[in-house]
């Protein structure tokens, strides 16, 4: 059995990584025999655009849940988008994964 890695980061504006990966697995199984190799994906991010989305997913495809929303819920995060200033004074928009909990103050737990 031939087996084959396919890593990928995402193609900015166009593809998430994890598409990618899906893409070209696919591709590999049409083109040669399904049967007769082993595809494993692995989406990558390098810390910039698309290490959230990569993250989330890498929390879904490991657990029972089946969307962001059902993942937020069980591990009580949250995505918050806010709009910071960038390295040249330009506006960009950023997104944050926070634990509920890791917000909260000492007070407000009691």
């Amino acid at each position: 059995m031939k087996r084959f890695v396919v890593a990928y980061d995402k193609f900015k504006d166009c593809l998430k990584a994890s598409q990618l990966c899906d893409l070209t697995r696919k591709a590999l199984e049409r083109v040669l025999e399904y049967d007769k190799i082993k595809v494993s994906t692995i989406p990558l991010a390098d810390g910039g655009d698309g290490f959230l989305d990569c993250i989330e997913e890498a929390f879904i495809s490991s657990s029972k849940v089946k969307s962001s929303r059902q993942l937020f819920s069980q591990y009580n995060m949250r995505k918050i988008n806010l709009t910071a200033t960038g390295p040249l004074g330009d506006p960009a928009n950023v997104h944050l994964l926070l634990e509920i909990d890791f917000l909260s103050t000492d007070e407000t737990k009691e």
